[in-house]
């Protein structure tokens, strides 16, 4: 796969492939996800984890992501990253929280 995400005047690319680990149906799963950039020298390694468990009526989905930017690409842009993953960890909570939102009436 490609992932690419602009951070402020900063845009990256990766060749990524990502391995499941470990996956202990219907509540677990593990991956390792491992790029190469795109135009700058570099190495992105990541691990995985999520699970699912329930709680009353609702599912609670815990994840935890480990990543590495290895080379000159990690040290011009470690920070720069981590900042921006946190961005789009808020962005696609809020994303799964709507799609899974229950339908208001109006929408019926």
């Amino acid at each position: 796969a490609v992932f690419e995400t602009k951070v402020a005047y900063m845009k990256f690319k990766f060749n990524v492939t990502v391995e499941v680990t470990r996956m202990e149906a219907p509540g677990e799963i593990e991956a390792k996800i491992e790029g190469t950039p795109l135009g700058i020298v570099g190495r992105l390694t990541a691990t995985t984890r999520t699970s699912l468990s329930e709680a009353g009526n609702e599912t609670l989905v815990d994840y935890s992501v480990d990543a590495t930017l290895a080379g000159k690409l990690g040290s011009i842009g470690q920070p720069v990253l981590r900042s921006k993953a946190k961005d789009m960890e808020k962005i696609f909570a809020q994303r799964l929280r709507a799609a899974f939102a229950p339908a208001s009436p109006e929408a019926r």
